[in-house]
Parts: structure tokens; C-alpha cells; sequence
């Protein structure tokens, strides 16, 4: 479990292809910066959410990350977002200082 962070499941594929998930991020909430381990699509149903080179997506908007790639996100005020993916990520680092 990561605080501030809360995994509604939704559906998953019957042969392990995907799976998916509402994740609601608390105001203020901040991941802990992973690596993909497969493609990840996230929908942004409300609030900012926020990559950690300071792209904020907003409700509608989608963001991919490929394998292998490596980042945290954050949400200032909160943020509800479905999360499609195959399989999970890997913990890089504990989530760094929140900025003033």
C-alpha cells in the first residue's frame, strides 16, 4: 500500500492480457518513482495528475508510458484515474520531498 493512494479493481482480461483499475490519489499524494514493467495507459477522470517532470494532465487526457520506463507522479488537490496495464511496476526509490 502507498498512502494517499486508494485501487479500485475494475475488469481484467480472461487470459492475463490486461488488467485495470480506478486509482484515486489524495491531495498531495506522491508515488514512489518506478519502472514499467509493461505499457501503462492512464485516463484522467477528475482533478490534476501529475508526472514528475511537471506535466500535469487533466480530466479526458491520457498518458502512456512505455516499458521500461522509469518515473512518480504526484496530484496537488486529488485526481481519480483509470489505470489500464498487463502487468505491474517495480520500485525504483521512496517518493521524494514534496515541493514547496
Amino acid at each position: 500500500m502507498l498512502p494517499g493512494f486508494l485501487w479500485i479493481p475494475v475488469a481484467d482480461d480472461e487470459n492475463g492480457a490486461w488488467s485495470s483499475y480506478w486509482m484515486r490519489l489524495q491531495p498531495g499524494a506522491r508515488s514512489f518513482e518506478h519502472q514499467h514493467d509493461s505499457t501503462e495507459l492512464i485516463l484522467v477522470l477528475d482533478g490534476v495528475f501529475t508526472d514528475d517532470d511537471g506535466t500535469d494532465f487533466l480530466p479526458g487526457q491520457t498518458v502512456s508510458y512505455p516499458a521500461g520506463s522509469r518515473h512518480s507522479t504526484f496530484s496537488q488537490e486529488g485526481c481519480t484515474v483509470l489505470v489500464v496495464a498487463h502487468t505491474g511496476s517495480t520500485i525504483v526509490s521512496q517518493p521524494r520531498a514534496t515541493r514547496p
